[in-house]
């Protein structure tokens, strides 16, 4: 009897664990059939985007369009560089739907995005410079999000540029890319610095704030630690020393955990 139960209860935990790594798989299939579909779709696109123009709508793929663009003096040369973002062009409603047939879950097309850079050179015409198509990572975060509460955009002041998300529901999270070129005046664009904020939109003793701050010219990271002070938020700085890092444009992403659970930029 007893080798019965044994017996039984070993059919029971294998069923059990088959089930759970089954479900797993489904899991990590459909993630990747997404993650495939919006890299295919990102591909294509790269593939036909020219090396040079005169206007940042030069540089845009069939069935994409312009979703932000910025301006700004990049390389110091006295002409105006772009940088813009790249989505699928949802007034294509033919070629959307024909894309929302190759899964049932469409939302990667949400998630499909190229961020281009396209700088004054030498002969003082626009060429296509870098870009960058994993910058969200896998954060979950889409570029266009119905709720309006998901943010995603650029910013171009003097010659660096910002890469701004913001994603999540009551528990929110904030990042900041920092670009310049290396060196400034010419070369890749490189990330100089990378700001992180995790909060609860309510802010209490029980969920509160956090901010790191990283300047990897100086190699600093700077960490805030928010508390209740009746009814005031009160910040409290402390300052540390980090290793040098080098993260190029086009593979910088929101990867991984800092100490404070936010999100790192590599």
């Amino acid at each position: 009897m007893k080798n019965n139960t044994f017996y039984l209860l070993c059919c029971v935990l294998t069923a059990l664990i088959l089930t759970g790594s089954g479900r797993a798989q489904e899991t990590y299939g459909k993630a990747a059939i997404r993650d495939g579909l919006r890299e295919i779709e990102v591909g294509k696109a790269l593939s036909q985007l020219p090396e040079m123009g005169t206007k940042p709508e030069d540089f845009v793929p069939p069935h994409w369009t312009i979703m932000q663009r910025v301006e700004g003096d990049m390389n110091a040369d006295g002409i105006k560089d772009w940088a813009f973002i790249l989505v699928l062009d949802e007034k294509d409603t033919a070629y959307i739907k024909s894309l929302e047939k190759l899964d049932k879950d469409p939302s990667w097309i949400d998630s499909a995005f190229i961020i281009a850079v396209v700088d004054s050179r030498g002969d003082r015409k626009m060429h296509l410079g870098e870009i960058n198509y994993q910058l969200l990572g896998d954060s979950g975060a889409t570029v266009r999000n119905g709720d309006g509460r998901d943010e995603f955009k650029l910013e171009m002041k003097k010659n660096v540029l910002d890469v701004i998300t913001s994603s999540g529901g009551s528990l929110r999270n904030d990042a900041v890319f920092h670009f310049r070129q290396d060196p400034p005046t010419g070369g890749f664009l490189t990330l100089i610095g990378f700001d992180t904020e995790n909060y609860c939109v309510t802010i209490t003793n029980d969920c509160g704030k956090s901010r790191v701050s990283d300047n990897y010219l100086t190699n600093t990271r700077v960490t805030t630690d928010y508390t209740m002070r009746g009814d005031n938020i009160v910040g409290t700085d402390k300052k540390s020393t980090i290793g040098p890092i080098k993260v190029s444009f086009a593979n910088a992403r929101l990867n991984g955990s800092n100490e404070k659970g936010g999100t790192l930029p590599y």
